[in-house]
């Protein structure tokens, strides 16, 4: 029992107080990625013996369009058949500040692929950057006018593969060849 109790601490052997703490977080680091700041922790018992270890978890947010699978970034990317077919170019913000120039060549097919190297995040326990991957989808309206579905039934014809059933073939054997 104290009698006459320390007004800081009340008689605890501590006190309460805030601190500001300023560390680095690496280049890359993940979802879950552990930091220790040794001796920034909690203060031994009675005031006996050296500071215990600060641990502070790295919570990553999601970022609207691009997804991670370690250093590289992965989106999708919705076009029109005309983009697809006659090729395009676009440019969106990227997280490191720079603009990310997205060039899709003519007679791209939804489902490819198109991969931008090193503008993906840093590597961790190396140097350089990932890539970032591009998966090009065929955007399709939920409506069109009238005007515009006539001139779709009026192309039918010279866009649509003339042989079914080859071109399914043909398909296959290009999955097969990039297995």
């Amino acid at each position: 029992m104290i009698d006459s109790p320390c007004t800081d601490c009340s008689g605890r052997g501590h006190r309460v107080e805030e601190k500001t703490i300023r560390f680095n977080v690496p280049a890359g680091a993940e979802h879950g990625t552990r930091l220790r700041l040794r001796g920034q922790g909690q203060p031994a018992e009675r005031g006996q013996g050296q500071h215990g270890d600060l641990l502070i978890e790295i919570e990553v947010l999601t970022h609207p369009w691009f997804e991670r699978n370690g250093s590289d970034l992965i989106m999708s990317l919705p076009l029109g058949y005309p983009d697809l077919m006659l090729g395009t170019k676009i440019s969106i913000d990227h997280i490191d500040g720079k603009k990310l120039d997205i060039v899709i060549p003519a007679g791209s097919s939804a489902g490819h692929t198109l991969e931008i190297k090193k503008r993906g995040l840093p590597h961790m326990r190396r140097s350089g950057r990932g890539d970032v991957v591009v998966l090009l989808k065929l955007h399709v309206p939920d409506k069109i006018s009238k005007a515009d579905k006539k001139q779709l039934e009026s192309m039918k014809s010279s866009l649509n593969p003339s042989d079914q059933v080859q071109r399914i073939l043909d398909d296959a054997s290009e999955r097969r060849a990039n297995e």
